[in-house]
């Protein structure tokens, strides 16, 4: 075994260990409250006693490092969180900013490094735990707020058989309700809804490597940042991998193994540039299909193409599910740019096999409008 599987294995038990061990304390009542009632002189956040939060200032972006106070405070906890359940890159920001400034009421995320006031504001008021109040100087949603999550099961620079792509639906729920501290949900009865956003799989996964090379989180890979760049990242996947890439195939991931009784599955992993980044895509999909049916939620699917083509009918669409009152229009929408020419015409007819035969019969209802101009057998 590697070493870098092995590390891998060792950062998954480790991140397990924590969130049991999260859910061990607040189930014994061993809660560290947050101080409300701070005097920090660098903080411009203001409460009120019984641990309200108050405003009333229009601001378009997403986060922000200051609050005023308005007549009538929103109280914390009264909202249900509607999950926005996202592969990363499938339109998450855009999404968020829209909810957020058209209805003038704040969002939320599971992730504290993304909120940028200090003392960070948990719905919850006696927690330090997510999901965490995203804008403060924004009212709380009085029924419902957007609260966005990737779960588990994602990453540019790993192999399809590392433990976190092949999770049980339980433990990828796990992570929809866990920050990227570790820290877990204290209360999952307080998710009531979910919004499963969908795009394109050729546009989702290269949009990803665009990000992972903007970002320079890997300066010790050099691709450009363009169609050549993305083909020579596909053949550091294909390579690098190969042999864990087909370990995955033969055992079908978290998926039952029958649907690789067909052994075209294997074969098409040597006509995909990426094809561990597809793999990827589908049992991600597959597993948040799982988890609605188990949590029994209501559920708003959303593809961010329809940004595009029915713009206002769509967000209409996520404000009546979310109960939201839309104030104004403030949020236009700019299309994303689509790769399709980055993969040949038999690629991409072997992406949409591959993703037909991997897909579980509900997630595959949600992929096929994707892939009608290509030839494949419907089931």
């Amino acid at each position: 075994m590697s070493i870098e599987r092995i590390v891998t294995r060792l950062l998954f038990l480790l991140i397990i260990s924590l969130s049991i061990f999260n859910l061990f304390c607040v189930n014994n009542v061993l809660v560290i409250d947050v101080d409300l009632s701070s005097n920090d002189n660098n903080s411009n956040n203001k409460h009120t006693k019984n641990g309200s939060f108050k405003q009333n200032t229009y601001s378009s972006n997403i986060s922000s490092d200051s609050s005023k106070e308005v007549d009538n405070p929103v109280t914390y906890g009264t909202a249900g969180v509607v999950w926005l359940l996202s592969y990363p890159n499938s339109g998450t920001s855009f999404t968020m900013n829209m909810i957020q400034s058209d209805s003038n009421k704040t969002v939320a995320t599971n992730y504290a490094k993304e909120v940028k006031y200090k003392p960070r504001l948990s719905l919850d008021v006696s927690s330090r735990s997510p999901p965490f109040i995203l804008n403060n100087t924004l009212e709380l949603p009085t029924k419902f707020i957007l609260t966005k999550t990737h779960c588990g099961g994602y990453c540019n620079f790993c192999s399809t058989s590392s433990v976190e792509y092949r999770m049980a639906t339980r433990y990828f729920t796990l992570f929809c309700a866990m920050g990227n501290n570790g820290k877990k949900y204290e209360n999952m009865s307080q998710v009531k809804k979910s919004i499963h956003l969908l795009r394109d799989p050729i546009n989702n996964i290269v949009s990803n490597f665009h990000l992972a090379i903007k970002s320079k989180k890997y300066p010790h890979l050099n691709f450009t940042n363009d169609k050549d760049g993305f083909r020579e990242y596909c053949q550091f996947h294909n390579t690098h991998f190969y042999d864990r890439n087909s370990k995955a195939f033969k055992l079908g991931g978290n998926q039952d193994d029958t649907l690789l009784q067909d052994g075209r599955i294997e074969e098409l992993k040597n006509d995909i540039p990426c094809y561990n980044q597809f793999y990827k895509y589908i049992t991600w999909h597959n597993n948040a299909n799982s988890m609605i049916k188990d949590l029994n939620i209501p559920t708003q699917n959303i593809w961010y193409e329809d940004y595009e083509i029915k713009y206002q009918e769509t967000k209409a669409k996520i404000f009546q599910f979310m109960e939201l009152d839309m104030v104004g229009d403030f949020h236009p929408f700019e299309s994303g740019k689509h790769y399709s020419d980055y993969f040949t015409v038999n690629e991409k007819k072997s992406i949409s096999l591959m993703i037909e035969k991997l897909s579980l019969p509900e997630t595959w209802e949600l992929m096929k409008r994707y892939h009608k101009n290509y030839s494949f057998n419907s089931r």
